[in-house]
């Protein structure tokens, strides 16, 4: 997607904490498991079918609905890869927009302007309610929710069955990311809107696309043209 596009104010970079792509600031690591976890937990059926984590790309068209405009304005599209403990966000013309290196637990940003934001720090305190009902997206029967922080209000729906390990981001908090991973046990959100203090971001799924990808493609890019690959072929 153009992610130098700024609609309403808003820069396309929050969605890097919130779609997908989001209390407390210090640094937390991942929760020991209880006592004789292996123990206590019930074995898998023979029939019963094994869990994979997703790792791939989510390509969403983005919608800025803006309170003083009264047309919504199209986005584009956002490339979003999530593999493990990486994610990445691509435009539709392969510059790098966002990505998180899980050694640093730093958000690189490279458009709409660079930076870099540490993703161990917390927003603030957020609240989740379970929404009644499904949505289908793309063929999936998803779960519905509702976020609530200071800066923003999120309605989100995911599959359970589309999912990443929770544990790998429990330090993840900006954008709320580590708690909402805690509320879907790790269900990646597919449709959501978020609303904002200037409007409302909606991003809808375009496709899901199953892929490994190699350690070279998380490379931090030293600079924005650096980061002009896209994705693998």
């Amino acid at each position: 997607m153009g992610a130098s596009t700024v609609a309403g104010g808003w820069q396309i970079a929050v969605l890097a904490a919130a779609v997908c792509g989001c209390a407390g600031n210090a640094r937390h690591g991942a929760p020991a498991p209880p006592p004789n976890q292996a123990e206590t937990q019930a074995p898998r059926r023979a029939d019963e079918p094994i869990r994979t984590p997703f790792s791939g790309e989510i390509i969403f068209r983005v919608t800025a609905v803006s309170r003083n405009l009264p047309i919504p304005r199209d986005l584009g599209k956002l490339h979003y890869f999530i593999s493990g403990p990486h994610w990445k966000h691509v435009d539709d013309d392969g510059a790098t927009i966002a990505l998180y290196d899980p050694e640093t637990q730093l958000i690189h940003y490279y458009k709409p302007e660079p930076k870099v934001v540490d993703a161990s720090v917390a927003e603030g305190p957020v609240s989740f309610e379970a929404l009644p009902g499904a949505k289908v997206v793309l063929g999936r029967t998803c779960k519905g929710f509702r976020s609530t922080s200071s800066q923003r209000v999120v309605t989100g729906y995911y599959d359970p069955d589309l999912f990443v390990d929770s544990s790998v981001y429990s330090s993840h908090h900006f954008g709320s990311w580590a708690e909402t991973l805690a509320f879907t046990s790790g269900g990646l959100v597919l449709w959501s809107k978020m609303e904002l203090a200037g409007g409302d971001i909606i991003s809808e799924p375009l496709s899901i696309q199953s892929r490994e990808l190699d350690a070279a493609f998380w490379a931090v890019p030293k600079d924005e043209a650096a980061g002009r690959d896209g994705g693998p072929e």
